[in-house]
């Protein structure tokens, strides 16, 4: 059995029963170090994770594969892998990494469909509606190939779950975090995100960040500083270099990291300079910060 036939084999040892998770990812692991330098293989172990909802594990194989070079993919495949890519970016809430992706890739490929839609997707996880409607518009006229019908189960999936979801259905939006000196937080948060507030005065600053947010506010008797307890947390690629990050700019480990094996997952608890606590998560093992 050659190396492509073991990664779709274990896919489906992964798709009816989640629990082999760790015994699969291990395998997995070793096939691509058997293999190095072999660019779709390694998108191919992505596939894996991504069909059976290990979307980080997803992000994380594709970029592996991505960093390897797109000209060591095969040339009918190289729009697939991009569809692949931007929409798992999306479900990880990577909305703006998606939108460069998918749109990256729609300049190359301007009439695949499945691409435009994607494309609307992530352009509704951002709130954009009129973009959204303009680009659903182009495909209900017809502008339709087979790299959209090969999607038809997400597409219908996609279609009941998102775009005709009830309108009151809750969901998270923002992370609050009450603090004694907005002015200092706030520039200590701009230095680590790289991010500039888009509203910013003496008791209040918010940061966007993909399709969620941050918000500071000035701490009160109603809602005081209060390190610990509800614990938002930041999806990122590479959680040792972010815990690194944090840690250059005065952050301390507070909690962790705490490996999930069963998720592919390791999480972490920072506490900056100024009392608040922060989590993140990141693919992967990592057993010290």
């Amino acid at each position: 059995m050659g190396p492509f036939e073991e990664v779709q084999e274990l896919g489906q040892r992964l798709l009816l029963d989640a629990r082999q998770f760790a015994a699969v990812s291990e395998r997995l692991s070793a096939i691509a170090c058997e293999s190095p330098g072999d660019a779709w293989l390694l998108v191919e172990i992505g596939g894996v994770f991504d069909a059976a909802g290990f979307e980080i594990q997803a992000c994380h194989w594709y970029e592996r594969g991505l960093a390897l070079g797109e000209e060591n993919f095969p040339v009918e495949r190289r729009c697939e892998f991009y569809i692949w890519y931007g929409s798992t970016l999306r479900n990880v809430g990577r909305l703006s990494d998606s939108e460069r992706v998918l749109r990256h890739a729609l300049g190359r490929w301007p009439q695949s469909s499945a691409l435009q839609f994607f494309l609307a997707l992530t352009l509704k996880s951002q709130g954009r509606s009129n973009e959204t409607i303009a680009l659903l518009t182009a495909l209900h006229l017809g502008i339709w190939d087979d790299s959209l019908r090969r999607y038809e189960r997400a597409v219908q999936s996609y279609w009941s779950l998102e775009l005709k979801r009830d309108a009151d259905r809750p969901g998270l939006s923002w992370i609050r975090l009450c603090v004694e000196d907005v002015g200092a937080t706030t520039g200590w948060y701009t230095q680590v995100l790289e991010v500039e507030p888009k509203v910013y005065d003496d008791r209040f600053s918010l940061f966007y960040l993909g399709s969620g947010r941050i918000e500071l506010v000035q701490a009160d008797a109603k809602n005081p500083t209060s390190p610990g307890g509800s614990v938002g947390y930041l999806h990122v690629s590479d959680l040792q270099a972010w815990i690194t990050r944090f840690k250059k700019a005065g952050a301390q480990v507070y909690r962790g990291p705490l490996p999930i094996p069963e998720e592919g997952i390791t999480i972490c608890q920072m506490i900056e300079p100024h009392g608040s606590v922060l989590g993140l998560v990141g693919p992967g093992t990592i057993d010290e910060a």
